[in-house]
């Protein structure tokens, strides 16, 4: 998908995923004409009900994207919120690499997620 999105302004691929931006909605509109020519010359095939198009806002790999840029996706939040206590010493890891995914949105997360972080220790004592 990379190959596919190279040189494209203001695209972007994960996996199967692709997202395309735009200041206006002309621009926007070449921009996903160039994607559909590259996905075609690739002999990829396109599934509607899995497209979304000319949108002000998309839920894109676990955010929120806007004009106004990215932020935490509230149902990812609420999970994590409501997420049950850990019990075992991988469970607490998976659960601080959920928290971690937003750590950008938190400030000072190193030093909140410090003392959880002791227990991921090989001789750390988990009760």
């Amino acid at each position: 998908m990379d190959t596919l999105t190279a040189g494209l302004d203001d695209t972007a691929a994960y996996l199967d995923d692709i997202i395309v931006t735009a200041k206006t909605i002309d621009e926007h509109n070449t921009r996903l004409e160039a994607v559909f020519r590259r996905i075609q010359d690739f002999g990829f095939r396109l599934r509607l009900e899995k497209c979304s198009l000319l949108r002000t806002e998309i839920r894109y790999l676990g955010f929120m994207i806007n004009a106004d840029g990215r932020r935490p996706d509230r149902a990812k939040v609420d999970a994590i919120q409501t997420m049950p206590v850990p019990k075992d010493v991988s469970e607490l890891r998976a659960s601080l690499g959920l928290v971690n995914f937003y750590g950008t949105f938190v400030r000072e997360l190193h030093n909140l997620r410090a003392p959880l972080d002791a227990f991921t220790n090989k001789d750390a004592a988990y009760i």
